[in-house]
């Protein structure tokens, strides 16, 4: 139906299983929301349901040198809002976006730490929440402000609610970096050695 480039070259190393369009589309219906990584930069677009850009940011740096295996997290939409995780080991940080004009509404500086985490909400005792992992941690924010709520490294802690949260053991610095999962009031993540 359409085809629209948004970047040319400038393609960064990557790990042979991973590809250039790892992160997945979002769309509310009327935009799609894609996240891409080049030119060592992170950049976020919208587009309209005909092709055409409603609106483009590079988002910062994005030049992992412990592991270039390329981009993986994927955009997550919250209410009026775009969750974008950028988590290597340099400038790592979680935005979020205004979805109608791609300005920043808030974001926050993460630990320099190598993680393929996408933004995952919950609700959880009626409050929701924004988990992610990284830095051998499992971390939840506000999703509409950015406040950290709590950070938990290994094993299991309750959330204050009535629910729990569990992070593998450290595993040689293979820590969690998985996208958190919720069942039954508990939030789980995997190591990068499928450690629950």
């Amino acid at each position: 139906l359409w085809q629209t480039e948004l970047s040319r070259g400038g393609f960064p190393k990557i790990h042979r299983n991973n590809t250039h369009a790892s992160a997945t589309i979002a769309c509310d219906g009327e935009l799609l929301y894609a996240v891409f990584h080049h030119h060592n930069q992170l950049h976020a677009a919208a587009l309209k349901r005909d092709g055409a850009i409603a609106w483009r940011r590079m988002l910062g740096e994005f030049h992992p040198k412990r592991y270039e295996y390329g981009y993986g997290p994927s955009p997550v939409l919250y209410r009026n809002l775009v969750l974008i995780g950028a988590e290597y080991d340099g400038d790592s940080h979680v935005s979020a976006l205004d979805r109608r004009t791609g300005n920043t509404v808030w974001r926050v500086a993460r630990q320099s730490f190598v993680s393929y985490s996408t933004p995952s909400i919950q609700t959880i005792g009626g409050r929701d929440l924004m988990t992610m992992t990284g830095d051998d941690k499992l971390m939840c924010y506000d999703p509409a402000t950015g406040k950290e709520l709590w950070a938990h490294g290994l094993g299991t802690v309750k959330t204050g609610d009535g629910g729990q949260a569990g992070a593998s053991g450290n595993d040689g610095g293979d820590g969690p970096r998985s996208t958190p999962a919720m069942s039954g009031g508990r939030v789980y993540t995997f190591s990068a050695k499928l450690v629950l």
